[in-house]
């Protein structure tokens, strides 16, 4: 029983491990942050959506992805274009170099990450891994989405 109380903490603990170490790989290749590179990858998920979607997608608040889309602006990694269905609104886009070095830093971290994942665990385990983490977010959504 004490092990099943203690998921959810374990889970957590190692999230903040894995965005930890994204982080460090980030600012350390690309000179990003782990926060910068959620953005990107929403708006990878997104193109051309309002800030609002990037604020669901990364769980951040509105003004915390405004802060950050406007240091990926004046990195020249997005631009904020008018959109074309609302004259109150804005849509966020990719500039070449932002979708250049969002797909570099995604395969970058997503070698990195498997590399670890392959000295500690067989392909079987992992897949086994992903297979239950999609259901629990699922059956996560279906339950929270109901109350």
């Amino acid at each position: 029983m004490q092990t099943k109380r203690m998921i959810p903490h374990r889970v957590n603990l190692l999230a903040l491990l894995l965005d930890r170490e994204a982080d460090r790989l980030l600012q350390r290749q690309y000179q990003l942050s782990y926060h910068e590179y959620l953005v990107l990858l929403a708006i990878a998920q997104h193109e051309g959506a309002q800030q609002t979607v990037l604020v669901e997608f990364v769980g951040l608040s509105k003004g915390a992805v405004s802060k950050l889309l406007a240091i990926l602006v004046s990195r020249e990694l997005v631009r904020i274009q008018p959109s074309p269905t609302s004259r109150r609104s804005n849509g966020v886009c990719f500039t070449k170099k932002g979708r250049q070095q969002t797909a570099a830093a995604s395969a970058m971290l997503e070698k990195v990450f498997m590399a670890f994942f392959d000295r500690i665990a067989t392909h079987q385990e992992i897949g086994q891994f992903s297979r239950m983490l999609d259901v629990l977010i699922e059956k996560f959504h279906l339950i929270t989405d109901q109350q």
